[in-house]
């Protein structure tokens, strides 16, 4: 199937299209479409295609399998795709494994109920990113190890851009170096934790500041992904405070 570039104009007939080929298989939900997005669609089947780095992650909706099957095994180049669920994955590790994908993660959601503290708390202490700070913050997380740019959802050097404009990076420094970020931003009344990574030991400090900053703006729930491998980072975690939901992301590849 050969894809085509988006017309940004057309966002919402895309939307509508996606809408009515749910039946069998979909992980769109609510993504939104960008210049540099690329698609195909057919009677039965839609995909959208975000190109991140040197892969693209892979948006479905379709309503026959089969012709699902086809598409996804004769789209070239590498491309991950995510099925977030509550529920039993086996037809979607069906369909993946059919369409030539491995299963490369999974991760779970875990929530924060945020107490106590009333939403006029001071919360100057909290540093703040500035536009200057972009290169270092990029470079910082995009080089480390325990990154994987795959299921990871690492921010573009753009959407680090808005994500600092918007006041939602905290940082801590050491001896005027930037050694620890915390990416979070507030969708629908909850605050997001996107991405945190500190090289000396101040990630209590950083989520501690997020808290206050979700205090300060009256948000009472906080949530975040993390690797269900990682027994490390979930019983940093669970000592916090927060639990996993039940809901769970499945990644897969084909190379």
């Amino acid at each position: 199937m050969k894809l085509e570039k988006i017309n940004i104009a057309k966002t919402q007939e895309y939307v509508q299209a996606i809408y009515s080929r749910r039946t069998v298989l979909s992980n769109y939900f609510g993504q939104t479409f960008e210049e540099n997005d690329k698609y195909s669609e057919t009677n039965s089947t839609f995909v959208l295609a975000k190109p991140v780095r040197d892969f693209n992650r892979i948006y479905v909706a379709s309503n026959d399998k089969k012709e699902l099957v086809e598409i996804l095994s004769n789209l070239e180049g590498t491309n991950v795709i995510n099925f977030p669920s509550k529920g039993d994955i086996h037809d979607i590790e069906a369909i993946m494994a059919e369409s030539g994908y491995e299963q490369i993660g999974v991760y779970e959601r875990f929530v924060y109920n945020v107490k106590n503290l009333t939403s006029d708390d001071d919360i100057s202490e909290i540093e703040f990113a500035e536009t200057a700070d972009e290169k270092d913050i990029y470079n910082l997380y995009s080089s480390w190890k325990d990154f994987n740019p795959y299921t990871d959802y690492l921010p573009t050097h753009e959407e680090l851009k808005i994500f600092i404009e918007n006041k939602s990076v905290i940082i801590n420094k050491q001896n005027e170096k930037i050694t620890g970020v915390n990416i979070c931003s507030i969708i629908a009344a909850v605050m997001h934790l996107r991405l945190i990574i500190d090289l000396n030991g101040g990630g209590i400090n950083l989520m501690n500041a997020m808290f206050d900053l979700a205090r300060k703006n009256g948000i009472k729930r906080c949530q975040w992904w993390v690797n269900s491998q990682n027994a490390r980072a979930i019983s940093f975690y669970r000592k916090l405070g927060a639990t996993p939901d039940g809901l769970k992301d499945y990644a897969f590849i084909k190379r």
